[in-house]
């Protein structure tokens, strides 16, 4: 007998089954939509072990306006080598970036991770696109963020950001109220170029974020003389100030999805002290000893970044610039850690933030790395998120061939740049 799915019954045959399934698909259609978990993008997932055994979904996501860049391959490339999919925001939204310039990528953010139909397992991945590499596999990150016990790990990193009333006044200063980090650290200072996240504080931090911009900005409307902060410090301001002063807001947090309550996840082993009560809440880091990430902003190749066969490590003993920290605070813990002799670390990600000399070490420190066979690169897959298409790699980057695809292998041709 054949059953009613591969052969519908007339409807007046149709079984007490069928009846409910009907009835469960019009109850579906009358809800609003945003009680519906659904698909609402294109984009592209790896399942990898999590917590307990159970698996989990990584996102990985960059904002780009063009991917047809010399720094964005590099990042591509070396991202898939190491078991990443790369997903890119931004390409549609150009308008946005003009108007909003970095800003816009908490907002473009904010739209990828509500696309992403909600698991509690949920993990984002951030990078910015331009001065990014990938240094080890998604292993080793997955396994050492689920190691710290954190909802949020923002890249920690040596330069402070300016506070939001100073920028207000076309001023910059480093925020006198940044929170004191609760261990010794030479990177005390918020990098907004790379994070890791469960999807569903990140959702909320983000929504905090955006609430706390328009805030502003409708109060500096009514204030003759003051202009926006957040556009004059970018989203690195923005995300710094909601860390150490904001407060959450959660207008829409997955009303229909099953979730487990906040308490939880109240289990943070280190915070910045008299962090905000965003921060406490969605439980909020830093990566303060760069196990994760690392904003290369002055630190020096040979010095604290070294080289170990085809990977990058970073010795904070060789550190020597702790006065240049803005406050004797973290002078003087950037001081204790550095005597400490802390053992070498081999972070997952290495961010090149910064300008000039600092952005130009990215071409410098990529000569060291492994990098991918040409016949590999020619096999890997991009995705075009606001296009919704898939892109090979290759083929866009076709203009640097020359540069990048000159040999067998990637390393050959970097090894030639001057």
């Amino acid at each position: 007998m054949v059953s009613w799915e591969r052969r519908p019954a007339p409807h007046w045959l149709c079984s007490s089954r069928c009846h409910r399934r009907l009835l469960l698909l019009l109850l579906l259609l009358l809800l609003p939509n945003d009680s519906v978990c659904t698909d609402k993008a294109s984009y592209t997932p790896l399942d990898a072990p999590g917590e307990a055994g159970k698996k989990v979904k990584i996102f990985l996501v960059t904002y780009a306006t063009t991917v047809r860049n010399k720094a964005f391959c590099l990042l591509a490339a070396s991202a898939q080598l190491r078991g990443f999919r790369v997903n890119v925001i931004g390409t549609k939204r150009k308008d946005s970036f003009d108007k909003m310039s970095y800003l816009d990528k908490i907002y473009a953010l904010k739209d990828f991770v509500d696309s992403v139909p909600f698991e509690e397992g949920n993990i984002i991945v951030f990078v910015d696109a331009y001065d990014v590499l990938f240094n080890r596999t998604i292993k080793y990150l997955l396994k050492t963020f689920l190691a710290m016990k954190h909802r949020i790990v923002y890249s920690a990193e040596i330069g402070c950001s300016a506070g939001r009333e100073t920028l207000s006044k076309r001023q910059v200063a480093c925020d006198r109220g940044w929170p004191y980090p609760g261990v010794y650290t030479i990177t005390p200072n918020l990098n907004s170029g790379v994070s890791i996240a469960y999807q569903r504080q990140f959702r909320i931090f983000l929504e905090s974020c955006i609430a706390e911009h328009q805030a502003w900005m409708a109060y500096i409307k009514t204030m003759p003389g003051l202009v926006d902060p957040y556009f004059i410090g970018g989203d690195q301001s923005l995300i710094s100030h909601v860390v150490a002063h904001g407060e959450v807001r959660q207008p829409n947090n997955f009303a229909s999805c099953s979730r487990p309550p906040y308490e939880e996840y109240q289990a943070p082993k280190i915070l910045p002290r008299d962090a905000s009560n965003a921060a406490r809440e969605l439980n909020i880091t830093l990566d303060y000893h760069n196990k994760l990430f690392l904003s290369a902003y002055s630190f020096r190749i040979g010095k604290e970044i070294i080289f170990d066969n085809g990977r990058v490590m970073f010795d904070a003993s060789a550190f020597t610039g702790c006065n240049a920290l803005h406050h004797t605070w973290f002078q003087s813990g950037c001081y204790e850690y550095v005597k400490s002799r802390p053992p070498k670390v081999t972070p997952a990600i290495l961010h090149f933030n910064g300008r000039g000399i600092d952005k130009e070490k990215m071409f410098e420190v990529a000569k060291y790395m492994r990098w991918p066979n040409n016949s590999m690169v020619q096999t890997y897959q991009i995705r075009d998120v606001d296009n919704g298409v898939s892109l090979n790699l290759y083929d866009e980057c076709s203009a640097f061939k020359g540069s990048l695809f000159c040999g067998e292998s990637m390393n050959e041709c970097l090894a030639k740049e001057s």
